[in-house]
């Protein structure tokens, strides 16, 4: 964890996190945000499953999310500034697309 960003699937049961960005191919992206989850929300982990179930409540609405998608969600903890947090996460983003394969 960098900076005290991390991706969706990170987050902790019972703890608040502040959305950062979500760096998903732009259809999911947008089906994310239809659905109340952009950049400055604030979700709640009710359930991380290891097998890949990974529940959250935005804006008052439950939502089950896969691993792949929740992979591509970066948060903050709620106290930390949503501004820094969007550099950082551009920034890891950038270290992510140039990492070898």
């Amino acid at each position: 964890m960098e900076d005290g960003i991390m991706t969706l699937d990170q987050g902790r049961i019972g703890k608040s996190y502040t959305v950062a960005a979500l760096l998903l191919p732009p259809r999911m992206e947008r089906r994310l945000e239809s659905l109340g989850m952009t950049e400055g929300t604030s979700i709640d982990v009710l359930n991380n499953k290891n097998c890949g179930r990974l529940i959250i409540k935005v804006r008052g609405t439950r939502l089950a999310l896969g691993r792949g998608i929740s992979h591509g969600g970066v948060l903050t903890p709620e106290s930390k500034p949503l501004s820094a947090t969007r550099i950082a996460a551009r920034r890891l983003y950038s270290m992510l697309i140039r990492a070898p394969t």
